[in-house]
């Protein structure tokens, strides 16, 4: 102690405190940096437009050319894919599922042309659920559950058909919900003020709403298509989608559907045995 008081007394100060604020600066520091770099890492990046879905402006510039309304182009790297041939024989669960996909993705863009680019309604949001693109997603369903059932004989492509199942149903439960909201905002008078340029644009009243078009409204719902309902029941019932998946995509359907489903009990399907390590696949 006698010491530390004489070298107190001479002057000599503890460089901790020193050493502490430094730490503290560097800490500070590196989080300052690491703050900026995530900021940079995670920002959102506008996506360039889809060259099969009209833009606003494309709308704007037709409107004001007195020309109709542009709706979908085709997509010229979907036009462009080569036809898919289904011939299955030979082929594992994995290649005639994939195979299986580019057939009912060409099947649904000829019948039902859509912006969309793959077999997938996982690849789509909630609000892509719309009236124009019902025919297009309840036949890509439908070919998905009735075409290439060899696929079903893989545990990974029933969970991914299960998938598209489960999004099928939220998706129109969602669709749904958004038509009630615009049907309020309708039946309310309050135009949405991109609608309300258009209007201008077109010289009617801002606000108007043709009675008609009221109608049409009131009406307008997204309805589960029986005919896809049926494959999935006859998935469940040929076991080629086994109590798993039914257990999987059924909570995302309504009651009525559900007790539909509940009533099959899915037999053990004719799929040769997997060996004991192949479990996953």
């Amino acid at each position: 102690m006698e010491e530390i008081r004489a070298r107190l007394r001479a002057g000599e100060v503890s460089t901790a405190g020193h050493s502490s604020l430094r730490f503290a600066a560097l800490v500070a520091g590196g989080m300052a940096i690491g703050f900026v770099a995530l900021w940079f890492a995670l920002r959102v990046h506008p996506l360039p437009p889809s060259a099969s879905i009209p833009t606003w402006d494309d709308v704007q510039a037709a409107i004001a050319a007195g020309m109709p309304s542009p709706s979908h182009r085709p997509d010229p790297a979907v036009q462009s894919r080569p036809p898919a041939i289904a011939s299955y024989q030979g082929k594992s669960a994995a290649e005639v599922g994939k195979l299986a996909d580019e057939v009912c993705f060409q099947r649904a863009q000829q019948r039902y042309p859509h912006w969309s680019k793959t077999p997938r309604l996982l690849n789509k949001g909630f609000d892509d659920f719309t009236l124009d693109s019902m025919d297009h997603y309840n036949e890509l369903l439908r070919c998905l559950l009735t075409e290439g059932l060899a696929r079903y004989c893989s545990a990974r492509e029933r969970r991914m058909v299960s998938a598209e199942i489960a999004t099928y149903f939220r998706g129109i439960a969602y669709g749904n919900r958004d038509l009630e909201r615009w049907r309020q905002r309708l039946q309310s008078g309050k135009v949405d003020p991109r609608f309300a340029e258009v209007q201008e644009a077109l010289g009617e009243p801002i606000g108007s709403v043709d009675p008609d078009y009221l109608r049409k409204a009131m009406k307008a719902e997204l309805v589960y298509d029986l005919s896809v309902l049926d494959a999935i029941e006859a998935r469940l019932r040929d076991g080629l989608l086994t109590k798993a998946e039914r257990d999987h995509f059924t909570p995302a359907a309504p009651q009525w559907i559900r007790d539909r489903f509940a009533r099959v009990e899915p037999p053990k399907s004719d799929c040769p045995d997997q060996p004991w390590w192949a479990f996953w696949r």
